[in-house]
């Protein structure tokens, strides 16, 4: 997960939703997130491949100051979490969000939770409508 990625917001409100938490239940999400200004600075000097290592490094410590936290960009996001989890171990994420359930890691989480999560007979189409009531886009 990552506190800067609309996908990663989809699926924390997907699996916060009302008509969802009937589906999960007692389950309990964990979300993972790592330090975020890696990736953060990797951002930024694609905006700007020209930017000193000084100067990049002043952003970062800007946004740092501005979020308040030292690991996430945006705290904020946890404030919709029924839980949250941060750790420094590198799971090797390739994208966000990633998703760990007993096949495995999975790119896309609706695929996952369909297939961790859902009876034969809940409806897709009913799980995709909520899944795109979510949507960043």
């Amino acid at each position: 997960m990552a506190t800067w990625c609309p996908y990663s917001r989809q699926f924390r409100d997907f699996v916060g939703d009302a008509r969802i938490q009937r589906l999960v239940g007692s389950r309990r999400f964990v979300f993972v997130f790592d330090d975020e200004w890696e990736t953060i600075a990797g951002f930024l000097r694609e905006e700007d491949p020209r930017m000193t290592e000084s100067e990049l490094a002043d952003q970062v410590d800007s946004l740092k100051a501005a979020s308040g936290w030292a690991r996430v960009l945006e705290p904020e996001f946890f404030s919709e979490c029924r839980e949250a989890y941060y750790s420094k171990a590198d799971l090797a994420a390739e994208s966000f969000p990633t998703v760990l359930g007993r096949a495995g890691f999975r790119t896309h989480p609706l695929e996952w939770f369909v297939d961790e999560y859902v009876p034969d007979s809940i409806s897709g189409d009913a799980l995709l409508a909520v899944w795109e009531s979510h949507s960043p886009n």
